[in-house]
């Protein structure tokens, strides 16, 4: 977006304004990098929460077995 700001000898309202619209647009810039760097951290924790749950299942299967074994074996 670009916004045309005539400036008539430089006057302070002006040097403001375009502040505060440069500023209004690099907040929203950062808004946006900050909306993508949650999301990001939010697929991750989804895919090492995937990850967990299939170690836990592995384990808890590798626990049934050594049970069964300790009993078949007694």
């Amino acid at each position: 977006m670009h916004i045309n700001i005539s400036c008539h000898a430089g006057s302070l309202q002006e040097e403001e304004y375009v502040g505060e619209v440069h500023g209004v647009l690099w907040i929203e810039k950062l808004n946006l990098v900050i909306m993508e760097l949650i999301k990001e951290k939010d697929e991750e924790k989804e895919r090492l929460n995937g990850i967990i749950a299939v170690l836990l299942a592995k384990k808890k299967k590798i626990r049934c077995i050594k049970m069964l074994c300790s009993i078949r074996c007694h």
